[in-house]
């Protein structure tokens, strides 16, 4: 029991580090988080097979973007002592470099994953994006202030 508990702890912490990683843009550091083997299904797009396919693609995919990645409330379930399941309530903002108008997006959806434990780490070994809902955003910029609200530094404050 003390062993699943500190191994839902490790699988936490691989997924803080999979988002942290992939906003950061840490490539090499972000390739280490899967198994050689991965396996992912993304919506729309041939599944791709093995970790440096996958990295390179988001590559692809993001560019000189910026991203927030958000997960949430992982429900997971261990098939042996070194294999686990998960689903991840998942939130994404991506907003690509324009010279004009913002381009970009915001999505909801569900990552299903499978982990394996590789010389003693918990590995991502399969990834499936499901989405329920995605939003582009606004072309205009923001507005320099949060508009009908209280202005979020006051001077007396601080």
């Amino acid at each position: 029991m003390l062993q699943e508990l500190a191994d839902r702890e490790a699988i936490k912490d691989l997924k803080a580090r999979y988002v942290r990683l992939v906003d950061t843009q840490d490539w090499d550091a972000w390739r280490d988080l899967f198994t050689d083997d991965l396996h992912v299904e993304l919506e729309g797009m041939p599944a791709l097979g093995g970790a440096d396919d996958y990295v390179a693609a988001v590559q692809g995919m993001i560019g000189a973007a910026r991203t927030v990645h958000h997960c949430h409330m992982p429900e997971l379930d261990f098939d042996g002592p070194d294999d686990a399941r998960g689903i991840w309530a998942q939130a994404v903002y991506i907003e690509w470099p324009t010279d004009g108008d913002r381009n970009g997006m915001r999505a909801f959806g569900h990552c299903h994953e499978a982990y394996r434990r590789v010389d003693g780490d918990w590995k991502i070994a399969a990834h499936r994006q499901t989405t329920i809902r995605i939003d582009p955003l606004y072309p205009e910029p923001l507005p320099e202030s949060v508009l009908g609200g209280p202005p979020l530094l006051d001077e007396a404050e601080l």
